[in-house]
């Protein structure tokens, strides 16, 4: 069989190099990307979504709910371009014997210094009716939750743009992690027309402690916890719950975590120190993201000797999707129906009408 004219053959030595490609300084020459050190890992400053693990070969592309080990794996998802033409481009069409392009890591990688941790203000005087109103009316959370967590200090108004704050804190009470969540329910477009999207994230956060709650009430299943990708689909469990056992605190009995997407960097940190937990249920979003990530993780969690979970909404495509609809419809007014004594008055007053006429 003859041989394709535009295969190259390519040593082992060069195919062994390219697998080990630095996707950080790959990424800073290909596109103009840069990042920072963030919890062991690299996070682009351009698309935060896009984390690289700290063997700088391993990727996540977060948001599109796709990874892959090397720079092979990223020009087949991202770039849709096959084995040989990634070759090319990375060592050659010269095949043995030609210099590789780029994919040798630097003596003195450059990575952006990550900056200290700096909590967003909170709001003078602990003035929150912003955050208050849009949880409870917009979002449809239980107030309890809301006011339970303001008491924790787990949540609060960010001084400056009214924004919702979900904290975090280390074993000492120094906050370490902080996400925030726009109360605007409008959108901003730039001049151009673009949709200018908000940025939830905080810099220098410290996603090893997402924003979760743990069970502190009798009868509670400790060795379970429920994982979501955002808080308000957290506290949305939390309150599907109350509302089907009739309780405020009955949402205390679980564990809750929000990976703060799909990633499942605080995922891994909280199984380290919690070791009583045998089950992971996965709430996340019923979208092409969520359920990837979900079939993912659950291989990787039942390996691990978990026993996992699936558990997608019934409507819509989360979980605060699902509660605003179960509470529209417990506040819907009952449908009117007729008496009978309403359909005999109805009767008499059309025998009138056609006496008359």
């Amino acid at each position: 069989m003859r041989e394709r004219k535009d295969f190259v053959r390519y040593s082992a030595e060069q195919l062994s190099n390219l697998r080990q490609t630095d996707m950080v300084d790959f990424l800073q020459t290909r596109y103009g990307y840069s990042f920072r050190s963030e919890a062991g890992a690299y996070r682009c400053e351009q698309h935060d979504s896009l984390v690289v693990n700290s063997n700088r070969m391993r990727w996540f592309y977060n948001s599109r709910g796709i990874g892959g080990n090397n720079v092979i794996d990223w020009f087949a998802s991202i770039e849709g371009i096959g084995f040989q033409e990634c070759c090319k481009i990375m060592i050659g069409s010269q095949g043995e014997g030609f210099t590789p392009t780029y994919h040798k890591a630097p003596e003195k990688p450059i990575v952006k210094e990550k900056k200290p941790f700096i909590p967003p203000a909170c709001h003078e005087n602990s003035r929150y009716s912003r955050v208050y109103m849009y949880l409870t009316k917009t979002r449809c959370i239980a107030p309890a939750i809301v006011k339970r967590l303001f008491s924790e200090k787990k949540l609060y108004q960010e001084e400056k743009y009214g924004n919702c704050v979900f904290a975090e804190y280390d074993e000492n009470g120094i906050m370490k992690f902080a996400e925030r969540r726009s109360t605007s329910t409008y959108k901003k477009f730039s001049s151009t027309g673009k949709e200018i999207k908000f940025r939830p994230t905080v810099e220098s956060a410290d996603y090893t402690y997402g924003f979760h709650i743990d069970c502190d009430a009798q009868n509670s299943i400790k060795d379970r916890l429920y994982v979501f990708e955002a808080p308000i689909d957290l506290l949305s469990h939390c309150t599907l719950t109350n509302i089907k056992a009739k309780s405020d605190d009955a949402y205390r009995a679980y564990n809750r975590l929000s990976l703060s997407g799909v990633s499942d960097i605080a995922l891994a940190a909280y199984l380290e120190k919690h070791k009583d937990i045998k089950t992971i249920v996965w709430c996340l979003d019923n979208d092409v993201g969520g359920r990837k990530a979900a079939t993912k993780y659950t291989e990787k969690y039942t390996a691990l000797g978990y026993n996992c979970i699936s558990a997608p909404v019934t409507f819509g495509k989360d979980y605060n999707e699902l509660l605003c609809e179960v509470t529209r419809r417990m506040n819907a007014p009952p449908a009117h129906t007729v008496s009978k004594a309403e359909v005999t008055d109805e009767l008499h007053e059309q025998d009138s009408l056609r006496k008359t006429i």
